[in-house]
């Protein structure tokens, strides 16, 4: 019979044998290699049944350290590292309401157009509690920010960095639970300024934007007036692009002006909620659903 030389790493060994010996070492490479690498099992823990499945004795398969070492090892680590940032990955994705995956780990800025998730419905992370002087608690569970009852502002602000000025898209569902006035102001930066779209405010019907050209959302031209329910939930929609604002509720545009020539800014208690914040007046108000897209082509303008 020819004489059979194996190679291994980082030994090198010869196997004299019968053809019946050699497949049963080939056997046993294949089941190791399976096992450990496919299946990804400790090796030293599977060896003894292994061993005695192909009728080879474990002394011999002390030669096999090296091929292990310089091949099945190498090829566990970076299944295993492959596994981890793929349940890393997962938990940054998010649906968000229109059935589209959310990406949080990426810049709001950059060229996708995927919607950022600004709330994860479980913590504020990500926001700070605006110290207005008075302000109710603030906390988040099941899905919801809650923001208490304040004397008479409470709120919250957006810790992000790379919030953009122009071209995005801002949504979120909001109800008021109890309370007279705005459920609702949701301050936002416009180019260079900012400004705050007020639902619910003045004795709870006012709807418009907080400042255009020095005028509140009571005496501009973005005034209009609805009737809100307690403890229902309202779909709102802020769009800065094409120099131009315009807001929705429930998808009905209740806002749409020309930024060009004009100017905006924000009333001196609301001041603290820049650049992107979320406040209510003598209102017990919840918050969910809370993203920002950033608007990268005109079709989606």
């Amino acid at each position: 019979m020819e004489t059979i030389r194996l190679h291994a790493v980082p030994g090198v060994f010869l196997i004299r044998s019968s053809a019946a010996k050699i497949t049963t070492w080939l056997t046993f490479c294949a089941v190791t290699i399976k096992t450990t690498v496919v299946y990804q099992v400790n090796f030293l823990s599977v060896l003894p049944v292994i061993c005695f499945s192909c009728n080879i004795k474990i002394a011999s398969v002390v030669l096999w350290f090296g091929l292990l070492i310089s091949f099945g090892c190498s090829r566990v680590t970076p299944l295993v590292e492959d596994s981890k940032q793929r349940e890393k990955n997962d938990e940054l994705l998010t649906i968000s309401n229109d059935g589209q995956k959310t990406d949080n780990s990426k810049s709001i800025n950059s060229n996708e157009s995927r919607p950022i998730q600004l709330f994860d419905g479980a913590s504020l992370q990500g926001w700070e509690v605006a110290n207005f002087g008075g302000e109710g608690e603030c906390h988040a569970s099941d899905g919801e920010l809650t923001m208490e009852m304040g004397s008479p502002l409470t709120g919250v602000v957006c810790a992000r960095e790379d919030l953009p000025t122009n071209d995005y898209e801002i949504s979120l569902e909001a109800k008021r639970e109890q309370g007279i006035d705005f459920f609702c102001g949701l301050t936002f930066p416009v180019n260079e300024a900012h400004c705050t779209l007020i639902i619910g405010g003045w004795a709870g019907a006012v709807v418009g934007l907080s400042c255009v050209d020095g005028k509140d959302a009571s005496r501009n031209e973005t005034n209009s007036v609805m009737n809100f329910a307690d403890d229902r939930w309202y779909k709102i929609r802020v769009r800065v692009a094409d120099e131009k604002i315009q807001c929705w509720i429930d998808d009905k545009r209740v806002v749409d002006i020309s930024t060009e020539g004009r100017r905006f800014s924000l009333r001196g208690d609301t001041l603290i909620t820049r650049p992107l914040g979320i406040c209510a007046f003598e209102t017990t108000a919840a918050y969910r659903k809370i993203y920002l897209k950033k608007l990268n082509s005109a079709k989606e303008r």
